[in-house]
């Protein structure tokens, strides 16, 4: 590296070969002037090869053939920041952990992750870990944090990247090995929309993982089979209700005393991941000064403000959301005797009136509508009450579906019904009728009345 840095080493270069012209390092040159040198630089074996640490050129004969220092390694050896170009776009620095502690479930994988890679020694391969199922973010943090309490950084890969050439594959094999040494760091693959049915596909991550020996953390979707290599699987499910509601009283701040029990509304109705409700705080953080006065006038909110009409009957608080299994059936007829307004009995979901209320829901329906606009048509829900003609006894059974959605908070968790079972928490309706008899539009009317996206 002495003649990248030092001008003058070139001129000593020419004199020693006795040609100013080659005023750099040769191959011949260093077999002459260095006691151990061999031959055996020549091969692929050799660490100066297989690491890359040199370069010799291919424009002279072998034994004039330029030598120089790799660039990568020339900054590391001088301490300067620096990105391998031939993994340049192929790997990328890992964002950093949101500002809240993990949640409880997930600090315990990141726990795991550490106890079994604590052991490990250089000179052994590190069991591989897959995160199954959940969200990327959510996976990614994990990671994360497991790496921050080992000491290690981490860097993220698209699987789709992977060459499948096994040339190529294993070029990029040695130079993510080396990138590991170099920056102390592990490799997180991002495998969650790999098609494993693709054999080619899956056959190549396989190869890149069994053959890489560094600590390696699998993102995926479903299980991939392990060959040779050890491993071990968590699974990352979705937060409880306790950990949501905890990650949005820290990320609001004081706003979350303002909003009370509205952020129960809020948990069992979009059921977001960390990164979401950060990003849904922060938007209605920055909103205008006067969402937040808005709160402060009516403090505490009244409770028509969380959805209840004052001027209608509720029935609301005698209906129980039907549990797993059950499902509500409604025929959908025209009748002579359809009224035009809704009956009194219908417990009316208004929206509600605190401005950030409002927006907050708004925001959290966006968040939550971006997984689903991908896999099916979205419908914007117009009509009415009023425009809905049906007999009373249907309306109100629509009536009576939409206070089972509304009352799911009380039931499921102030009454802790949820805590004897995660399964059937939904609420299923089947709507039966020929063509035109206003199925589409019953389903309109529901959605518009809890302010949620009809797909």
């Amino acid at each position: 590296m002495g003649v990248e840095i030092d001008r003058t080493l070139g001129l000593l270069c020419g004199e020693a070969q006795r040609n100013s012209d080659l005023n750099y390092p040769t191959l011949g040159l260093a077999l002459a002037a260095l006691p151990t040198a061999s031959w055996s630089i020549l091969s692929a074996q050799n660490p100066l090869q297989r690491w890359e640490l040199i370069e010799i050129a291919d424009t002279q004969t072998l034994t004039q053939s330029p030598i120089k220092i790799d660039k990568h390694i020339l900054c590391y050896i001088l301490g300067e920041p620096s990105i391998d170009s031939q993994l340049t776009g192929i790997i990328k620095a890992m964002p950093p952990l949101p500002s809240i502690p993990l949640p409880p479930s997930h600090q315990e994988l990141a726990d795991t992750i550490v106890v079994n890679w604590s052991n490990g020694r250089a000179n052994s391969l590190y069991p591989f870990v897959q995160l199954v199922g959940g969200e990327i973010t959510a996976k990614s943090a994990i990671a994360t944090s497991a790496c921050q309490t080992l000491g290690w950084n981490i860097h993220r890969m698209d699987a789709h990247l992977l060459p499948t050439h096994p040339q190529e594959l294993a070029g990029i094999m040695e130079r993510c090995l080396r990138e590991s040494i170099l920056t102390n760091s592990i490799l997180f693959l991002e495998c969650d929309e790999i098609n494993l049915a693709d054999s080619i596909r899956a056959a190549t991550i396989s190869q890149f993982i069994e053959g890489l020996n560094l600590p390696l953390i699998v993102s995926t979707q479903e299980r991939i089979p392990a060959r040779e290599r050890s491993q071990f699987s968590l699974d990352v499910r979705k937060l409880t209700h306790s950990e949501q509601r905890a990650i949005w009283q820290e990320s609001l701040g004081s706003l979350a005393v303002k909003l009370g029990d509205y952020i129960d509304e809020l948990v069992v109705q979009f059921n977001l991941g960390t990164m979401a409700i950060v990003t849904a705080s922060w938007q209605i953080q920055n909103q205008s000064i006067d969402l937040i006065v808005e709160i402060d006038k009516d403090d505490p909110i009244p409770q028509q403000q969380l959805g209840e009409s004052p001027e209608q009957p509720s029935i609301e608080e005698n209906k129980v959301p039907q549990k797993s299994g059950t499902r509500r059936t409604k025929k959908t007829t025209p009748s002579h005797n359809s009224t035009t307004t809704p009956p009194k009995t219908i417990a009316r979901i208004q929206k509600p009136q605190s401005p950030i209320q409002s927006k907050l829901w708004d925001i959290c329906r966006d968040m939550a509508r971006q997984s689903l606009d991908d896999l099916a048509q979205r419908i914007e829900p117009t009509a009415s009450w009023d425009e809905l003609i049906l007999p009373d006894k249907e309306k109100n059974i629509l009536g009576e579906i939409a206070a089972q959605v509304r009352q799911r908070v009380k039931v499921y968790h102030s009454w802790g019904l949820a805590g004897k079972s995660l399964r059937g928490l939904g609420i299923s309706a089947l709507f039966s009728g020929s063509s035109g008899t206003g199925k589409t539009m019953a389903s309109e009317v529901i959605a518009r009345e809890l302010r949620l996206d009809l797909y």
